[in-house]
């Protein structure tokens, strides 16, 4: 019997020697209806050699910090997930290895408190993109699957908030595809891993009376299963799967998974059978964790701060070089010592990392610049976990420093610096803990000649900032304007004439109108101060 596939789609395959073919070896198989492998087909194939490809990377973020059942609220997922895309966007380009870098973010987010499963009066849903619908969108476009337009909430490209009005583009063969989640992951009593968007029904109770989690919550999960099948169909060379959630290895431990060509459905099958390679923040059954202090979940903050960032001697970095598969085996090694390190019990988290790609296939995620990859420019490199002294050297080449008094901060190992650019305005502050990095605000000053209905003049530019510049990706949410001497200015003995507030995007905007017809705008990330686990 005789099969025929039509639609094979390869890579670009130019030669260096100039000549116009090369070989391909394609492998087939089949199973039974006992599900018994029958013998592997050979199929030498000679293909055109064309042009160096025009590849592109396509970064999938998804993070799920608020949840129609807001009892379910985590505090770190989406800035979580804003950092990986904006990371590895930033370290792909670097690499000049791609035509075009699409990153897309999925964010759910909230202010506010919830208690008893009831959103508070001041707290409300800042952004809503992760959903099932979204996720499951976005997946079928990249596997040539219908055509998705994604919303202007859905930040597509950091250099223009505003891209992918288009719709977006299936992946190809000489393509990139890495997707993230962080949220709330689940194994259900069947062994099946669960991945929790954001919306999930809301109900009194999250588990029935077994302790299993209520079938109507699950009505929005996406299984490992359903991700199969909507991963199967995209054609990338390389795919990478990231899970910073509870529960996680189930992905791929569900059906008795064992690595090698056994026909079952599922997502560890298909991962072996396409080459992708899997990080699982925690084992089948346990929880992934989030910490304040370090201000992601654990296994994040090994991808971003130890493994990105970080140059030493002990990192995944190979001279100037970082390779996915490096950046991900190392990550998974750090995650139980980041445990043992921020909590003191018995129960040591424990990522896994499934490689079943190819070693010649092992995509360039970063190179080294000149200074390193860590190597400060201006206030737009500098990272949460960043050391001290690399940043404010590397600050000294571009900015103007100026650190404010011990007195005036929270804690006593707490520093803060002032970043002016060049010009005289202001290009934000960065917070120091124990040397590192703690959190990062950028500012804007602006003078204004005369003040004279200034915050008019203000709002009318500002409005449009917030949509069309890095400040944020949607429309204006909320303003509140404060009548003179409603706040004191941060530092200045001037009072503001007005403040106006906006939440923008993931962002929070304080403009503040000075008596001397200045503007202070500084645009800060909600911040988060609580954490936990990702498992409902």
């Amino acid at each position: 019997m005789a099969i025929t596939c039509d639609g094979i789609r390869m890579p670009a395959m130019p030669q260096p020697d100039g000549s116009g073919s090369a070989h391909v070896l394609i492998s087939a198989y089949g199973f039974n209806a006992e599900g018994i492998k029958g013998i592997t087909a050979f199929r030498d194939v000679a293909v055109a050699s064309g042009a160096p490809p025009a590849r592109t990377a396509f970064i999938v973020s998804i993070g799920v910090n608020a949840n129609t059942n807001c009892d379910l609220d985590l505090s770190f997922a989406a800035k979580d997930a804003h950092a990986i895309a904006d990371t590895l966007e930033q370290s792909l380009r670097q690499t000049n290895r791609f035509a075009k870098i699409v990153p897309v973010e999925l964010i759910s987010d909230y202010t506010g408190a919830c208690q008893s499963n009831v959103r508070q009066a001041s707290g409300r849903v800042t952004r809503a993109d992760a959903t099932r619908a979204n996720v499951l969108g976005v997946l079928s476009a990249l596997g040539g699957v219908g055509k998705t337009t994604l919303p202007h909430a859905i930040r597509c490209g950091s250099r223009n908030p505003l891209a992918c009005p288009h719709p977006l583009q299936r992946a190809g063969p000489d393509d990139l595809v890495l997707i993230y989640f962080a949220g709330h992951g689940y194994r259900d009593k069947t062994g099946n891993f669960l991945m929790l968007p954001y919306d999930t029904k809301p109900v009194p109770a999250v588990k029935d009376g077994t302790g299993e989690m209520a079938s109507d919550v699950m009505s929005a999960a996406i299984s490992s299963a359903e991700l199969a099948d909507y991963l199967a169909a995209i054609d990338a060379g390389q795919i990478a799967f990231i899970i910073d959630a509870c529960h996680s290895r189930a992905s791929i431990d569900a059906n008795n998974f064992r690595p090698g060509p056994m026909g079952s459905r599922g997502l560890g099958e298909l991962a072996y059978t396409k080459g992708m390679r899997v990080l699982a923040a925690s084992q089948s059954d346990g929880l992934a964790w989030e910490k304040p202090e370090l201000g992601h979940g654990l296994l994040t903050y090994a991808l971003l701060v130890l493994g990105i960032q970080d140059t030493g001697s002990a990192s995944a970095w190979h001279e100037d070089k970082l390779l996915l598969s490096d950046l991900l085996s190392f990550s998974a090694d750090e995650v139980p010592e980041l445990y043992k390190q921020n909590f003191h019990d018995e129960a040591v988290q424990y990522a896994s990392f499934f490689d079943f790609g190819v070693d010649d296939n092992d995509p360039l995620i970063s190179v080294r610049r000149q200074g390193g990859p860590g190597s400060v420019e201006r206030i737009e490199d500098v990272r949460v976990g960043m050391d001290k002294a690399t940043v404010l050297s590397g600050l000294k080449r571009c900015c103007s420093l100026e650190r404010e008094a011990a007195k005036n901060l929270p804690m006593p190992e707490m520093e803060t610096w002032y970043v002016s650019n060049a010009d005289g305005r202001g290009a934000g502050a960065v917070d120091f803990i124990a040397g590192k990095v703690h959190e990062v605000r950028r500012s804007v000053y602006l003078k204004a000649a005369g003040a004279g209905n200034l915050m008019g003049q203000v709002l009318k530019d500002i409005l449009g900032r917030c949509t069309n510049t890095e400040f944020g990706t949607k429309p204006l949410d909320s303003a509140r304007v404060f009548p003179q001497g409603g706040e004191q200015g941060q530092g200045d003995d001037a009072l503001p004439t007005g403040t106006l507030h906006l939440q923008c995007g993931e962002h929070d905007l304080s403009i503040q109108v000075f008596e001397d017809g200045s503007v202070l705008i500084d645009a800060n990330e909600k911040p988060l101060d609580s954490g936990g686990k990702r498992h409902p």
